[in-house]
């Protein structure tokens, strides 16, 4: 299915990024015909780095999640509390799944607060994503993941919304030469006059729980069964033994 196949251009500058359908379904008709997709979707540089674009894909960008499955067992869960140890996790994947928009890739809200050197509130992100008439969702991939279907131009000029409303915050690191500087002045220049919304009356919505920490502290594979023929040490003893190995290793070897 060539509509569901589609080329990645990432700028090498930012967080920019623009997707090419290799086909799209002309629905005009009786039946759905497929047809070559047109594009290429962007220029040759980044619209507000001048950077060069790398091409990668295909990727997939059809249905990420069958909702009826999801749903059915979304229902079982509920409908069995207790049954499932990891119930709160379960839960909060599956509402994730069922609600998550079907595009292949997303921003999070912590690259692009290190990108422009200021703080992000996620609610405020969202809620101005979807005032502006897009889409926005969760990731079942990434607990700070904004996957949404607006264009960069409109993230950016979010972005540069967020930044004037604390103009101090990071200001030294956001210069004329900077990438958030370069940003900026690209999005003041777009003409577009889009009008930033922070209401939070939406962006609330939709937001579910699907991340828990770890049960305990070092959680995760632990070193292989050995049959008793060595103790198990703890982080702790290993940090130990391994005290002075470096400097151990550099010392010259006598002749």
């Amino acid at each position: 299915r060539t509509n569901c196949a589609t080329l990645r251009y990432q700028s090498l500058g930012c967080d920019a990024f623009y997707l090419q359908p290799y086909g799209v379904i002309d629905n005009s008709r009786k039946n759905p015909k497929y047809k070559h997709s047109t594009g290429p979707p962007c220029d040759s540089k980044c619209e507000f780095t001048n950077s060069r674009l790398k091409v990668a894909g295909p990727i997939w960008s059809g249905q990420m999640h069958d909702v009826d499955f999801v749903q059915r067992v979304l229902k079982h869960v509920e409908t069995n509390p207790k049954k499932y140890a990891t119930e709160k996790r379960i839960l909060g994947q599956l509402r994730v799944c069922e609600t998550e928009i079907n595009t292949p890739l997303y921003y999070t809200h912590k690259s692009l607060a290190h990108l422009f050197h200021t703080s992000v509130n996620i609610i405020k992100l969202r809620s101005a994503i979807i005032n502006a008439g897009y889409r926005v969702s969760q990731s079942h991939a990434d607990p700070s993941a904004i996957k949404t279907d607006a264009p960069p131009m409109v993230m950016m000029e979010i972005m540069a919304a967020i930044v004037a409303k604390d103009p101090e915050q990071g200001k030294a690191k956001r210069g004329p030469d900077s990438t958030a500087g370069k940003i900026i002045a690209a999005t003041t220049k777009s003409g577009t006059e889009l009008k930033v919304d922070f209401s939070q009356a939406k962006g609330s919505e939709g937001l579910h729980q699907a991340f828990f920490p770890n049960p305990e502290e070092n959680w995760g594979p632990k070193s292989r069964a050995t049959g008793g023929k060595r103790k198990i040490m703890t982080e702790k003893e290993k940090s130990l033994q391994n005290q002075g190995k470096r400097k151990k290793s550099e010392q010259p070897k006598p002749n």
